[in-house]
């Protein structure tokens, strides 16, 4: 890795979604189902590297979460203003171009005018591998032009094939837009060659290995994380994940959620999974404890609510319950399991076959609507 690298963190939404509910029955009017868990797998790092100048700071876009390698600031604070005047003393300075851009996005959020700099400092200098680095980050993360974006990351990686961070992000661009997973394989590996103490690239291909449900060889990947970066909160998240959905391991993801939250005690998921495993000990007040703190840090989360009713309903706290599964199918009205599990708490226990006929009805066509 450089001396001098700036990182920006491109933030991205893709979910990748692995092994649906926390436990899954075939469902009947006679029978509850039981609670789901949340097993959106946490996303890929991408590293960002903006060389030699700026701040680290974050650009809200949509696709993968990125996280930083590293962030250096420069030793000195040097202004939009130094660059311009830089360039306008001699305009084929490419790294000047390279630098403005950086402070033009970092600090004006000028996506726009960011871009032309990289362009010119291409066009100065060919072989400017940072600046193609750049320039494919902005073109497949921003402006969503995933083709050049690809391109420019290549062309990075054919003039410096240590060029780690190219690897990472083209290997992550190759798995979530191409589907191609062995290309992204491929630089996942080159970058784990390159740098083997960095996290974020074991994870990257953890997930990735997920995909191709080889479990044993993500299990690795995501220990190898770990034991790099103890206070990595994704990688215990998803090893968790791993371990309950997968190796039916539930004493070792309980361990694992308990270290995310440890970390991370903002992340509602580990909380709501926790609960789950919670509740399979019947430690209800534990479980309860933690459904009530995912709900503080997520208000808008529908499967929390519905779990938490389902614990209220073996409680015997029906009111509740009832109040919980109508306030899971405020947020998600298409939730069909929240209708299926009410629908039989109103027919048992509140004697109101009207509203368990309706919720019934709204249950099956749903689920016939997935058929």
């Amino acid at each position: 890795m450089k001396n001098w690298v700036l990182v920006i963190s491109l933030l991205i939404a893709l979910s990748l979604v692995f092994a649906g509910c926390g436990k899954k029955e075939s469902v009947n009017n006679n029978q509850p189902i039981n609670k789901v868990s949340q097993s959106n797998q946490t996303q890929e790092k991408e590293s960002n590297d903006l060389n030699k100048a700026g701040k680290e700071i974050n650009v809200n876009n949509s696709g993968d979460k990125s996280i930083n390698s590293s962030a250096i600031k420069s030793e000195l604070e040097v202004t939009k203003e130094d660059y311009l005047n830089v360039i306008e003393l001699n305009p084929k300075d490419a790294e000047a171009h390279e630098k403005l851009a950086i402070l033009l996005v970092t600090k004006d959020n000028d996506i726009e005018g960011g871009k032309e700099h990289l362009l010119k400092a291409i066009a100065i200098n060919p072989n400017y591998a940072e600046a193609h680095f750049l320039l494919g980050s902005l073109l497949a993360n921003i402006y969503k032009d995933y083709k050049e974006g690809k391109e420019h990351y290549l062309k990075a990686i054919e003039i410096n094939p240590n060029f780690v961070d190219a690897h990472n992000n083209l290997a992550n661009l190759l798995r979530e837009q191409y589907k191609d997973y062995k290309g992204a394989k491929e630089h996942y590996l080159k970058a784990i060659e390159i740098n083997p103490n960095f996290a974020d690239f074991h994870y990257n291909l953890a997930n990735l290995l997920m995909e191709e449900k080889d479990y044993k060889g993500a299990k690795e990947q995501y220990l190898k994380a770990i034991a790099i970066n103890p206070n990595f909160a994704e990688a215990h998240y998803n090893l968790a994940l791993l371990l309950s959905e997968q190796y039916k391991d539930y004493k070792g993801a309980k361990e694992q959620y308990l270290k995310t939250i440890a970390i991370n005690q903002n992340k509602a998921d580990a909380h709501t999974n926790l609960a789950n495993l919670l509740m399979e000990e019947k430690d209800y007040k534990g479980a309860k404890e933690h459904y009530l703190k995912a709900i503080v840090i997520n208000p808008n989360d529908a499967i929390t609510y519905y779990n938490l009713a389902d614990l209220l309903r073996e409680q015997k706290d029906y009111k509740g319950a009832k109040e919980l599964y109508l306030k899971a199918i405020a947020i998600n009205p298409n939730f069909a399991i929240a209708h299926n599990n009410l629908a039989l708490l109103l027919k048992e226990h509140f004697k109101d076959y009207k509203g368990a006929n309706e919720h019934y009805a709204i249950y099956n066509k749903l689920i016939t609507k997935k058929q």
